[in-house]
């Protein structure tokens, strides 16, 4: 008779006590059985609810209601961050340190020693980019989740929060490099930015953003070419490491308009254009030289269609005048294309040589001699291949 009513008890009352037992048994079986574990998931789940109501805020036509909404949220998100951190610091870092942590563990701890060291130097980059490495650490955990619904809302929070870290660590980059641009390794780090976003980040929100999935069209283009890049692009092949620096740079005018600002962006193309010519300059042999040709050109079109032909602002008008000049003969050859497309390539590359050739010139310096003399053969180079019209006279005949 007490078991029967022991049974009809727990059928019956489901108070908070037997809840929070059915809750305890559901996250017990995480790792090593930790409470910094069962925290996280606790925090998880907070957020997630949070985030659900912070998605339908605009709903909610009191404006106190809103601001308790946002408040919630971004209490709900900074103990989401805090119990990732003390799941790291209390449960990883101390098997590392006996020893006994696995190799992704070690190399986890690794890289958040190597954060850690950012505190110091820069709080503002190392604030986001330690956000940054939380949410990415706890986005294989989430993906396995069973509830479909809860793991759609939570895709939904990662990438709304990742884009706007991401935005905020390249805007942080770009003012560093507007105050001193000779900062090379400012240069790698918005690269990085940029390139871990298109292969990480960006899937996820097409996939999410299936209304809009025609936008992302010459993006998706675009970043397909990044592929061939994957293991063949770095300090060693110039050429190559150029190349991918390009495309992403092409990507980033259409993604970080804001958070990579056109002075900033600028700046890039510009470097790129510099490391180019003395890629041609210092060529070891006809192939070599004619392969770095071949990416100057690419750098000075994308450079005038993803940037300068955007510009606004201009310090000197009569370099806005000349720049007019060469957008419109650059917009009459470009109809060349689809008609004969040797001669639009001879004429595209005899105006970007002409052109950047003029800007050269303007820079009084004998460094970049050996480009301009590189330039004058070109172009004399692509003077001699004009096509000979096909016209002909007919002549009387002399009897």
């Amino acid at each position: 008779m007490s078991e029967n009513n022991l049974i009809v008890s727990e059928e019956k009352n489901n108070n908070l006590f037997n809840r929070a037992i059915k809750n305890f048994q559901n996250v017990i079986f995480l790792s090593n059985k930790s409470f910094k574990s069962i925290a996280v998931r606790i925090k998880r789940r907070n957020i997630i609810r949070e985030y659900e109501k912070y998605m339908n805020i605009g709903k909610y036509a009191n404006a106190i209601k809103r601001e308790n909404i946002e408040k919630k949220y971004t209490i709900s998100y900074n103990a989401y961050l805090k119990a990732l951190n003390e799941y790291i610091v209390g449960n990883i870092y101390p098997r590392v340190m006996e020893n006994k942590g696995t190799y992704d563990e070690n190399k986890l701890i690794q890289e958040y020693l190597k954060i850690a060291e950012l505190k110091d130097i820069d709080y503002m980059e190392y604030k986001y980019i330690r956000q940054k490495f939380l949410l990415n650490r706890d986005l294989y955990n989430v993906l396995p989740m069973e509830n479909l619904y809860l793991l759609e809302i939570y895709k939904r929070f990662y990438i709304e929060k990742m884009d706007e870290i991401y935005k905020t660590i390249i805007k942080t980059y770009s003012i560093k490099l507007m105050q001193n641009n000779n900062d090379n390794e400012m240069y790698d780090k918005i690269y990085t930015q940029i390139e871990e976003y298109i292969t990480n980040i960006l899937p996820y929100k097409i996939e999410l953003d299936i209304e809009n999935k025609k936008e992302y069209k010459s993006i998706i283009e675009e970043s397909k070419k990044l592929e061939k890049y994957k293991y063949e692009a770095n300090n060693i092949n110039r050429i190559k490491y150029i190349e991918k620096n390009l495309i992403l740079l092409s990507i980033s005018r259409e993604i970080f308009v804001y958070s990579l600002p056109l002075v900033a962006a600028e700046q890039c193309y510009i470097k790129l254009l510099k490391e180019a010519r003395e890629l041609i300059v210092n060529a070891q042999d006809f192939n070599k030289q004619n392969e770095a040709y071949k990416l100057l050109i690419s750098l000075i079109e994308s450079y005038n269609i993803h940037l300068l032909s955007k510009k606004v602002y201009w310090e000197d008008t009569r370099i806005r005048e000349e720049y007019n000049k060469f957008w419109k003969e650059y917009q009459r050859i470009s109809k060349l294309e689809n008609i004969d497309y040797d001669e639009y390539q001879r004429q595209r590359d005899s105006l970007f040589i002409y052109y950047d050739l003029k800007l050269l010139n303007r820079v009084r310096t004998n460094k970049y001699e050996p480009i301009k003399e590189f330039y004058r053969r070109k172009l004399k180079e692509l003077q001699g291949l004009r096509k000979i019209k096909n016209k002909y006279i007919l002549l009387k005949r002399c009897v």
